[in-house]
């Protein structure tokens, strides 16, 4: 509900449970203000602006709940993720159902804010896997012109993955044991790069027998003379 009232040096006294205004609360002129009641305080916003707010036990409650954030990289992105959030990422290399953890944090915030230099060393994004998905479709379409109208539409749809946060570490990460979330590219060089190396010929082991070179031809007889 809204109160319009006079005063004439200082605020409406609205007799509510509130300690005494400061000072900066004071004023030498009449003026006209408006209030706003709620169950946590009163609120004088024309007139003080933004720090105005009487603050109850409901609001001191309040601000100490501050949920959990990070900021993580992943497939050239920046994502500010809590707890439950559900994202859609660059195609990482796994599967429905996997459990998968983003090493690259760059930021932790909450109750206390930590930045990484890039990195916050230990931190950690743990995310289940819900599905491998596509993009909405994009249309690439070109038109040459004074080509004897040459033109071109292809469509294109995103590969992405949908995975759900399920936790948030601020140290301990090197010690979970969960498979790290990388793409596919970052996956098939990985694996081409521990593939086991082709097997090399032993300079002692036997030759294989060369194949015989064919005799030369005879040469042929000359015509016999009369």
């Amino acid at each position: 509900a809204g109160i319009l009232g006079q005063t004439s040096g200082r605020v409406l006294d609205l007799g509510l449970p509130f300690p005494d205004k400061p000072a900066s609360r004071q004023v030498a002129t009449p003026a006209v203000f408006w209030f706003h009641i709620t169950p946590t305080g009163v609120r004088c916003p024309r007139r003080y602006g933004k720090n105005s707010w009487q603050q109850g036990p409901q609001d001191a409650a309040r601000k100490k709940e501050r949920p959990m954030f990070a900021v993580l990289k992943t497939g050239g992105k920046q994502y500010k993720v809590s707890s439950g959030d559900v994202l859609r990422v660059e195609l990482l290399d796994a599967a429905a159902g996997d459990t998968l953890q983003f090493n690259d944090i760059l930021m932790l915030g909450g109750d206390q804010t930590t930045l990484g230099s890039p990195l916050v060393a230990g931190a950690a994004v743990q995310a289940e896997v819900i599905d491998n998905i596509k993009a909405d479709k994009v249309i690439h379409f070109v038109k040459r012109r004074r080509k004897h109208s040459s033109q071109r539409t292809k469509g294109h749809r995103q590969k992405l993955t949908l995975v759900r946060v399920t936790e948030i570490l601020v140290s301990g990460a090197e010690k979970s044991g969960v498979k790290p979330a990388i793409g596919t590219h970052a996956a098939r060089v990985a694996a081409h790069s521990t593939a086991p190396a082709a097997p090399v010929a032993d300079a002692a082991a036997p030759q294989a027998t060369e194949k015989p070179k064919r005799a030369p031809r005879k040469a042929a007889a000359a015509p016999a003379k009369e």
